[in-house]
C-alpha cells in the first residue's frame, strides 16, 4: 500500500483504501520501441481509478481542504468524468462548483487544469459551469481551441473540429485571441 510511503500528513482519501493504478510513459520524438519511430513526443496514460474518475472522494477531499486551509488549490481530473452518463456528471460538476464556492469564500485562489475532453458537450458544460469560478485555468493549444468550439465558436462543429485540429496544432498569437474572446 502506497500510504506507507508518505508522510502521515498526507492521506489518500479513496473508498476502499486500495493503490490506484496510474501508468504514464512519456516518449520523445525518434525514441525507438522495437521496430516503431516516434513522430513526435506524446505520452500514453493508462489508468484503474474508480475514485478519481468518478469523483467518490470530492465531499472527503473538500473537507480536508476546508481543514488544513491551502494558499492555493489546483483542480484536475474533471476530464475522466466523460466517460460517465451525462445526468451523473452534471451532478458530480454541481457538487465541484458548490465546493469552489465555498473556498473561494475563504480566499483560497483555483485553478483548473484542463485535460483533453473529447465531448464536446459534456466540454461546454464544463467550460459553463466551472470556469466562471477559477481563478486561473491551465490548458494546451488544441485544449483551448476546443473549449472555444464547445462554447459556440463555430457554427458547423465538423469542420470546424478540421479547422482546430490544424490551426491549434501551433497557434499564432492571433488565433489564440480569436479563441479567447
Amino acid at each position: 500500500h502506497s500510504q506507507t510511503l508518505l508522510p502521515k500528513e498526507i492521506r489518500i482519501a479513496n473508498e476502499d483504501g486500495k493503490d490506484e493504478i496510474h501508468l504514464i510513459m512519456e516518449y520523445s520524438r525518434g525514441d525507438q520501441w522495437e521496430t516503431l519511430t516516434a513522430p513526435r513526443d506524446n505520452r500514453l496514460i493508462v489508468h484503474c481509478d474508480y475514485s478519481n474518475s468518478r469523483l467518490t472522494v470530492l465531499e472527503d477531499f473538500h473537507e480536508s481542504v476546508k481543514n488544513y486551509k491551502p494558499d492555493l488549490l489546483v483542480l484536475s481530473g474533471l476530464h475522466l468524468l466523460e466517460r460517465e452518463e451525462p445526468l451523473y456528471r452534471t451532478e458530480r460538476l454541481k457538487a465541484v462548483v458548490n465546493n469552489i464556492i465555498y473556498l473561494s469564500s475563504l480566499h483560497i485562489p483555483i485553478h483548473l487544469e484542463l485535460a483533453s475532453i473529447a465531448d464536446l458537450n459534456f466540454l461546454a458544460e464544463v467550460g459553463k459551469t466551472i470556469l466562471p469560478y477559477v481563478d486561473s485555468l491551465g490548458l494546451n493549444e488544441q485544449e483551448l481551441g476546443f473549449l472555444y468550439l464547445s462554447l459556440s465558436g463555430g457554427k458547423d462543429r465538423v469542420d470546424e473540429i478540421k479547422k482546430v485540429k490544424m490551426n491549434f496544432k501551433s497557434p499564432s498569437i492571433r488565433t489564440s485571441a480569436d479563441a479567447i474572446n
